[in-house]
Formats: C-alpha cells, structure tokens, sequence
C-alpha cells in the first residue's frame, strides 16, 4: 500500500495485535513526517523503543495519545523532547514509568504544550509540575489526578499558569485542607 502525502492524523488506538514487528513498517512510510496527529492508545504491545523511533520521524507532530500504555518509559519522553517541539496536546494517562527527570526535559523542550493528562502517574513529583507550569505557558489543561507523590508545592506552581483553564487534581490524597 502506498502511502498518501495528504493525510496529517493517524489514529490506530485500540489494535491490540500491533507490535513491534507491525509497527516497524511506519518507519518506512515516506510521508510520516507530515502527521500532526497521532493515536496509539491502548496499543499494548507496542514498546516504548518502537513509539520513540516512530515519533522521532513525526517533527510536525502536534497531538499525540498513548493513552493506558502501561509499559512506556523515559525514552518516549526523551524523543518526544527532541524531535517533536511544536507538541501542544499530549494524552498518556495510565503511563506509569515516565520519571520526573524525563517530563522536566520535556517540558522545557516542548513549550507549547496546552494540554497535559497524566492521570495516574503515582511517581510523579513536585518538580515535575513545578516544570511544567514554568514552561509550558500556554498549558490550559492538565489531568494529574491520582499522582500521590504531589505536595502543595505542586499546585501552588499552577497559580502562575494564566491560561489554565481546566485543573483535574482528584483523587489527590496529599492536598492539604
């Protein structure tokens, strides 16, 4: 099958039979570089390597949804950071592994960041939203709900997001009264 220059979004969320092997072959797709949207959530056989090699072909790459990949790690994060810096909505809640080393990178090369959901990342720290709020100036939605390791610390650095408009903090057992 030969590929279409026009298409911008990709979207193959939910197939589950994908793996590596499969996937390797977007690698060769001659116009991967013009997608500005991205959906492979729930592609749970995919590893986080092969989304990293993949991404790092996608430098126009705007949105992009790895939603409940549970095995994903700092690597996504780090391409993401280097090859993707017009990145301005990035779904990945239930992503588990990314470290806060990984999202302060991230967020310091990914500035126009709007929307953020990382819900259910139970590692996440402090510093991790302080950088965010730092640089992500147009952020305007961010899910951090059930990210335990958070301290007032965390939200008190959103007070300096002028854009942000939706804050899901629930299920925040460390907020105090």
């Amino acid at each position: 099958m030969k590929a279409n220059p026009n298409i911008h979004t990709l979207n193959i969320s939910s197939c589950n039979h994908l793996t590596d092997i499969t996937c390797a072959g977007m690698l060769n797709v001659p116009h991967l570089n013009k997608l500005t949207h991205l959906d492979m959530s729930y592609c749970y056989n995919i590893t986080s390597p092969m989304l990293a090699a993949v991404v790092s072909k996608c430098p126009l790459l705007k949105r992009f949804a790895v939603r409940y990949c549970h095995n994903l790690q700092d690597d996504l994060l780090d391409a993401l950071s280097n090859h993707c810096p017009l990145l301005e909505i990035f779904d990945a809640p239930n992503c588990r592994h990314f470290s806060d080393l990984a999202i302060c990178n991230m967020a310091a090369k990914c500035t126009h960041i709007a929307q953020i959901d990382f819900c259910g990342l139970d590692k996440m720290g402090d510093i991790a939203v302080i950088a965010l709020s730092t640089y992500c100036i147009q952020l305007q939605l961010l899910i951090i709900s059930s990210c335990p390791q958070l301290s007032d610390a965390a939200y008190k650095s959103l007070a300096k997001c002028k854009y942000l408009q939706r804050l899901c903090i629930s299920n925040s057992l460390t907020l105090s009264k």
